[in-house]
């Protein structure tokens, strides 16, 4: 019988998906609060209130969990992005595409979590480029999409790759 009252505590405790976001959401107040991405995973783990274990069980190293929320970010942004320009024509979805990804953030905390992240960028895209590519290839198919859209409409040239 299904308890009304949702998942026992053991059972969230036990749910691995929980832990990455908690280890993710942790991260993320880290960032949020310092604007900084040289905290250490102890911090990470004493803030998610897990285990160096468990952290270990999901992430080989920090740049692994950083990496994870970039990703996560920039899935849901760019699906949200996509949403908010399929019906547009080319140029206006270029455009508004271009505002989105370069307003300024509207919060404090969104502020140091972006600094944070864009300082760390360069570094995964040394460290992790494969992996850091993957993470940026949504963003990538959109701008494509949005070219060969403008191409089709003759908004943007054939010619320019």
């Amino acid at each position: 019988m299904a308890n009304a009252a949702g998942p026992s505590p053991d059972a969230v405790r036990a749910d691995p998906e929980s832990r990455v976001d908690r280890f993710m959401r942790s991260a993320l107040s880290i960032l949020a609060e310092t604007g900084r991405t040289d905290f250490t995973v102890l911090e990470v783990v004493e803030r998610s209130k897990t285990s160096l274990r468990s952290f270990y069980q999901h992430f080989t190293t920090k740049d692994e969990l950083l990496l994870a929320l970039i990703d996560t970010i920039m899935t849901e942004s760019t699906k949200q992005w996509r949403e908010a320009t399929d019906d547009l024509p080319a140029l206006a979805a270029m455009q508004l595409l271009l505002d989105r990804i370069c307003t300024p953030a509207e919060t404090t905390k969104q502020d140091s979590i972006n600094r944070g992240l864009t300082f760390y960028n360069d570094h995964l895209a040394e460290t992790l480029p494969q992996e850091y590519a993957r993470v940026l290839s949504p963003l990538h198919r959109l701008i494509q999409d949005i070219l060969e859209r403008g191409v089709a409409e003759g908004t943007f040239r054939a010619d320019m790759e």
